[in-house]
């Protein structure tokens, strides 16, 4: 009852609300009462017209009266029988799609290959997005057909649209209009996008996908339906004689026989015999073969132990390679689990007013205080920041005991260590020289900058954050540049997470924004 608790605000201040329909003055005794009162009969009356509108809607879409929102359907226009009428251009762009997907391009790869073709999704929306990609993949119109009430009204009160799923029956009109696919390659499609989503590992409330089970089970991820070529799921029969533990195809389980008809049900201890069967034919010396993975693991990933960043050799070539393909220039601020000894390797260049490491022609990397310029406007950007993962210690390669700390450390539970040159460089935090650089820029730039990007944040920011965050000389010196510089924005990462602090402070982790 908004409308009697605006009523009762206004009434405490004093101030009269009249309806001079319903004749009610809100300041007299009875007014409440009338208010609500009126209220429940509109109410009543609104949930009546919208009960009478739903049942000749429904009653239509029986009689097979179909409605589209052709303001959101590609490819079509309103012909003059009221039914979808193919635009010629767009509807090539539609079968193009189809077909792309079916040899295998996923999504993204559709809309990078659109956008790089020029091709445009609507005057007022000119670029594609993954969700328009996947409505054209979903739509059954684009097989001539029309399902209706796929959604509906939870309630006339907040008309809060949902998905039917199952709540309110949904009508299906075949070859109700000329199609730009084939229903065959539609349900191919359709297929297709079923394997695909159940191949992967999405979050666990994901209905169909496998983080939930992969690895969980020895056949996770490992059975193949024949015939769809979709994976294979652990499901428990309970039957009056006991439980039984069976392997079915995840489209089967999703679907029911929509794109998978006659994959078998498979049973698990005939699957699991079968396989020991044959790994005791492949390997024989079983014990011999555990101690050559063994050495081989321990040769592999011990000298890399606690790393997972650049590994500053050949390996970086294809990332590299796609950077210097990219259409504009990349500028990136350091961390603290960067490795500095493959970044000193690149040359210092100026590059618009600062300095930075040209790694390649489009990409260059900031390691140091640089007051650098973006369309003109002074932009303060570096990077640095303190590991705070290192509680067990920074182990040495060449000390005498390294392998022996290592093993310790490898048996602790959730043990926090670092191994320098490796996953650690004490060129994670600016020198004495750095810091001064910072103030000579920040004194010539009369402690004014348009924006400021670095890696970690001021230490009123930081400790804000978690109890696991501790203060330093960089925090406390970043601190100080929040107490005396003027600027709009500030821009930092570092804590794993994608949130607004405030109107002018910025935390980014998975996320793109545009600043200038």
């Amino acid at each position: 009852m908004d409308c009697l608790y605006y009523t009762r605000t206004l009434k405490e201040l004093g101030i009269a609300v009249i309806f001079e329909k319903e004749n009610i003055h809100s300041l007299e005794e009875d007014s409440e009462l009338r208010i609500t009162l009126s209220g429940t009969f509109a109410q009543s009356e609104s949930e009546s017209i919208s009960a009478n509108v739903t049942w000749g809607k429904r009653r239509a879409m029986e009689s097979g009266k179909a409605t589209i929102q052709y303001k959101y359907l590609y490819g079509y226009r309103r012909g003059a029988d009221d039914k979808p009428e193919i635009i010629p251009d767009e509807a090539e762009v539609v079968r193009w799609i189809y077909e792309r997907y079916l040899a295998g391009a996923s999504t993204r790869v559709l809309r990078d290959e659109l956008h790089e073709r020029g091709v445009i999704y609507s005057e007022k929306s000119p670029q594609w997005t993954l969700p328009h990609i996947k409505s054209i993949l979903r739509n059954e119109k684009y097989c001539g057909d029309v399902l209706m009430q796929k959604t509906f009204q939870q309630d006339v009160i907040n008309r809060k649209v949902i998905k039917n799923t199952g709540q309110l029956p949904m009508y299906l009109i075949e070859n109700h209009h000329e199609g730009i696919v084939s229903r065959e390659k539609y349900n191919a499609v359709q297929a297709e996008m079923a394997r695909r989503k159940a191949a992967k590992s999405p979050s666990k409330r994901a209905s169909t996908g496998l983080s939930a089970y992969t690895s969980r089970y020895a056949l996770s991820d490992r059975l193949v339906c024949g015939e769809c070529g979709t994976l294979y799921r652990r499901c428990t029969w309970t039957r009056p004689d006991g439980k039984r533990i069976v392997w079915r195809c995840v489209s089967r389980l999703d679907y029911g026989k929509k794109y998978c008809h006659s994959s078998p049900t498979l049973d698990e201890a005939p699957l699991q015999q079968a396989i020991i069967a044959a790994l005791n034919t492949v390997l024989p010396d079983l014990n011999g073969r555990i101690r050559q993975i063994a050495e081989a693991l321990e040769a592999e990933i011990i000298p890399f132990l606690g790393s997972g960043m650049s590994l500053g050799d050949s390996r970086d070539d294809e990332t590299l390679d796609w950077l210097e393909r990219l259409p504009f220039t990349l500028a990136f601020v350091c961390g603290n689990h960067e490795n500095y000894d493959a970044l000193e390797r690149y040359p210092v260049a100026e590059w618009r007013g600062g300095k930075v490491h040209r790694v390649r022609p489009p990409c260059a990397a900031s390691d140091a205080w640089s007051d650098l310029r973006a369309g003109g406007l002074p932009l303060l950007h570096h990077g640095r920041c303190k590991s705070h993962d290192i509680e067990d210690g920074i182990l040495e390669p060449d000390a005498p005991d390294f392998e022996r700390r290592l093993t310790m450390l490898q048996r602790k539970p959730r043990a926090r260590y670092r191994v320098n040159h490796i996953s650690w460089w004490a060129q994670e935090l600016p020198s004495d020289n750095e810091y001064a650089e910072a103030r000579r820029s920040l004194d010539a730039a009369g402690w004014q900058m348009d924006h400021i990007i670095t890696h970690c944040a001021p230490t009123s920011i930081a400790l804000a954050g978690t109890r696991h965050n501790e203060a330093d000389r960089l925090t406390d010196f970043l601190q100080e540049v929040r107490e005396r510089t003027k600027y709009h924005y500030w821009l930092f990462g570092h804590y794993h997470d994608n949130k607004a602090i405030d109107e002018k402070h910025i935390l980014l982790w998975e996320q793109i924004v545009q600043v200038i």
